[in-house]
């Protein structure tokens, strides 16, 4: 009798056993988020399932969209952008409202939909009101006529937008722990990136194969240096890394609102680990810098990071001028000299 219960026992404990393996080895890759496993991520997040069937793929874009009050150009045409952007041969995850999830197409084997507010944001709590202080007071509308800035641009006026610019650090640590698609790399891209496609605006989406799924070329283009733990950002074509971030070194905070030139900031990404580390140090530098009374945008700020910490970015420039096509964003050059192979890296100063 006592045998019989000693081999029920063993029998209990290798069933408990076994189940703790296989929750602790593929908890990470469920299909839904389980934020309560996942710390410094918010609960109230709903993702979509993803058919777990589909082919899974080296990369995955991340892109949001909320609406912080721009009136030059109304949501609806954000929206039709970001519709034909989804249009793309890539898998993404998409960080917008509910009501906003509801009008993008429904596509379980390549797109994952994250139901987030801005004010459920994780950066809003954060940095809205202090940037909203900044926006709003003497000394920095002073500041904005004095360097004949834009008074009305949405980064001079409205503190929701400086929000979501630095926000693209935690979404896309985020995504990196849902990871839906088993991915290596993440990558942000602008929800309105296809409204720079070219050789024409408005080209469909599903004539851009962006980005390639081959191992070599993305682990060239986001691979993140020898240890996996850099952030690639981008160049415009014409400029150089070194000289932007030799330039940014000598400026004071109240320097880099007024913008130093070549930094394009729809796309940006990398590793998880490299993920996690770039947000830690934008965080700090933001939290440092609206202490002085002083806003800027997550491009301004970028080759002010590097002169805190010279090994955080990988610099990506397009090695074909002919595809630069505009001055404020560096998708295009980026995008076909990923498709060609052509992609100029510059790991440290």
């Amino acid at each position: 009798m006592n045998w019989v219960r000693l081999r029920i026992l063993f029998a209990v404990i290798a069933f408990v056993t076994l189940g703790m393996f296989l929750f602790i080895y593929n908890w990470d890759k469920s299909p839904f988020f389980t934020p309560a496993e996942k710390p410094d991520v918010l609960t109230s997040y709903i993702m979509t399932p993803v058919d777990r069937q589909e082919k899974k793929r080296s990369i995955t874009l991340v892109t949001g969209l909320w609406d912080v009050g721009r009136n030059e150009r109304p949501m609806t045409h954000y929206i039709n952008w970001l519709k034909d952007t989804l249009g793309m041969d890539a898998k993404f995850i998409v960080f917008t409202d509910k009501a906003t999830n509801a009008q993008l197409p429904v596509d379980k084997n390549k797109i994952v939909t994250v139901d987030m507010s801005l004010e459920d944001h994780p950066y809003y709590a954060r940095y809205y009101e202090r940037n909203k202080v900044i926006l709003e007071s003497t000394k920095y509308k002073k500041s904005v006529e004095a360097d004949h800035l834009d008074n009305k641009s949405a980064r001079t006026t409205l503190p929701g937008y400086n929000v979501i610019m630095w926000g693209k650090a935690k979404v896309l640590e985020i995504a990196a722990e849902m990871n839906p698609f088993e991915s290596e790399y993440f990558v942000w891209v602008d929800a309105g990136l296809s409204r720079f496609w070219w050789p024409a605006k408005g080209d469909a989406a599903t004539n851009v194969r962006w980005p390639s799924n081959d191992p070599e070329v993305l682990k060239n283009a986001f691979g993140g240096g020898v240890n996996g733990d850099r952030i690639t950002i981008t160049m415009q074509s014409g400029h150089k890394w070194k000289d932007t971030a030799t330039q940014a070194c000598t400026l004071p905070y109240s320097g880099l609102f007024v913008g130093i030139p070549g930094i394009a900031g729809g796309i940006i990404g990398g590793t998880k680990k490299a993920i996690r580390r770039f947000r830690g140090l934008q965080e700090k530098f933001v939290d440092d810098m609206l202490a002085t009374g002083v806003t800027a945008t997550d491009e301004q700020i970028r080759p002010a990071m590097n002169c805190v910490d010279k090994t955080i970015f990988r610099v990506m420039s397009a090695s074909t001028p002919r595809f630069a096509y505009s001055s404020a964003y560096g998708f295009l050059d980026v995008h076909r000299s990923i498709l060609d192979g052509k992609i100029e890296i510059e790991e440290a100063l």
